[in-house]
């Protein structure tokens, strides 16, 4: 039972970021002409990189893109020419520990789930990195 309500709850939870990145794509082409910067860096949880997960980029109080990109073994990169413009932007980060299997399905029993942020990302291409700990999560 403890197993479906996981399986269930990372069906879920993956299905919430396809509808987002839906959403990014859909709402991200109208700003050509504004300058957008690709942000890279690593992800890690009480020192350790993060097998899997998913890193999310939304403008907080401004308009603009938003993006998203996967963290694979503790790294993540924001898709070329869809980065974004600097400012203030909410994050949410969620890392998996992976199926050990890199044709397996599927991203393996959830690390944490969303963890939220707000900061103001420099206006330029830069490597941002985050340190999670288990105290940063509620």
């Amino acid at each position: 039972m403890i197993h479906t309500i996981i399986a269930k709850r990372i069906s879920y939870h993956q299905l919430g970021f396809l509808f987002f990145l839906c959403a990014l794509i859909g709402c991200g082409g109208s700003n050509s002409g504004l300058t957008k910067y690709d942000y890279s860096g690593t992800v890690t949880f009480n020192g350790k990189p993060i097998p899997i997960g998913y890193i999310s980029f939304e403008p907080d109080s401004v308009p603009g893109p938003g993006s998203m990109a996967k963290i694979i073994e503790g790294r993540y990169e924001t898709p070329t020419g869809k980065g974004l413009l600097g400012g203030p932007y909410k994050i949410l980060i969620s890392g998996f520990e992976g199926s050990g299997n890199p044709e397996a399905l599927g991203d393996g029993a959830p690390i944490f789930v969303d963890y939220h942020l707000i900061m103001t990302l420099p206006e330029k291409s830069t490597t941002q990195n985050f340190e999670i700990t288990s105290a940063d999560i509620k």
